[in-house]
């Protein structure tokens, strides 16, 4: 396992196409790659900085949204086999969850349950609180790591915990903190400028800190704003496999306008932009004051997070004692 994760971290798209052409050519399926990746290949840059394996066990995932919205022919003819195996795809977590072969990509759906980072590169940090900060973590990546690629490993390990979990049935009608953040942080587009990872990640914070330093009217006004494009998106996307599928078979394509008018539903209302984590302990006006604090303070993390790696890897050059200046 941990040579698999070795054989692709920190090595060049280039190398490992050519490794893969003169050795299996028969495994190399160009067919979905984008213009994005030609590129680099063609500049001799990008690189494998993330790897990932799956699970074979429990998913982890807070929402079933996945399987239901999955447009892979494989994973669709099997979910969708008949309505008993829908229903049961919808209610049970246990899956086999991984890449069918070695498999590069720019971005996930991305979890961090098994997974290796190449840290000889400096990568976004995560986002140090609640649940989906790897989410949080993927997404970061993907904007501010502009020539790093992910790694998709066909192997997985089994996650079988204690208990009975399943996934929650409140996916639409609220928020988590890092649903949150995440519309945060689309509403501060990075793509453009310099393609290095410190630059574009400290854009990033300035805009960040920028959003949270709006007055708390105008920042929960800008965070509705980001949850309505983030709604926008998910029922764009459900519109095309509609059509697509042609709304077939009935019991799938009722079951994904239910989740549409869910959704529809719940942006409306006042409350639905107060993340669940803090309604529990705050009232609303508190739980919109410690976001705002928090998207901040993500902010700060991201902007000085290079500094922070080099003076720890300056730390550790000299036995772990503060050096101070003479």
């Amino acid at each position: 396992m941990f040579a698999e994760h070795e054989r692709l971290l920190g090595r060049p798209i280039s190398a490992l196409l050519e490794a893969t052409r003169t050795t299996a050519p028969e495994l190399l399926d160009a067919s979905r790659v984008c213009s994005h990746l030609l590129t680099d290949v063609a500049r001799g840059e990008g690189h494998v900085l993330v790897t990932l394996n799956r699970v074979a066990g429990d998913c982890a995932m807070y929402s079933n949204t996945g399987p239901l919205a999955h447009d892979g022919a494989g994973t669709r003819d099997r979910l969708l086999r008949s309505e008993a195996s829908f229903r049961q795809a919808l209610s049970s977590r246990y899956v086999i969850y991984q890449a069918p072969a070695t498999t590069i990509s720019h971005h996930g759906p991305f979890c961090s349950m098994f997974m290796g980072i190449d840290n000889r590169q400096l990568l976004p940090p995560f986002f140090p609180l609640y649940s989906n900060e790897d989410g949080v973590f993927g997404h970061c990546f993907e904007l501010c790591a502009a020539t790093a690629y992910t790694g998709h490993i066909p192997l997985s390990l089994i996650h079988d915990p204690d208990g009975d979990r399943s996934y929650s049935p409140d996916r639409w009608t609220t928020i988590r903190v890092s649903d949150a953040v995440l519309a945060c942080v689309a509403l501060c587009c990075v793509e453009n400028g310099a393609a290095d990872l410190i630059p574009r990640q400290r854009r990033l914070a300035r805009r960040l800190m920028a959003l949270a330093s709006m007055p708390a009217r105008d920042f929960v006004a800008e965070l509705r704003n980001g949850l309505w494009q983030r709604t926008a998106v998910i029922l764009a996307r459900h519109a095309r496999l509609l059509a697509a599928y042609g709304a077939k078979p009935e019991f799938w394509a009722s079951e994904l306008q239910i989740e549409d008018w869910r959704l529809r539903s719940a942006v409306q209302r006042e409350d639905y932009i107060v993340p669940l984590e803090l309604a529990r302990t705050c009232n609303p006006v508190e739980a919109l004051c410690v976001l705002q604090r928090l998207v901040f303070q993500f902010g700060e993390l991201l902007l000085w997070w290079p500094d922070i790696v080099s003076r720890a890897k300056s730390l550790r050059a000299c036995g772990g004692r503060t050096v101070l200046p003479s």
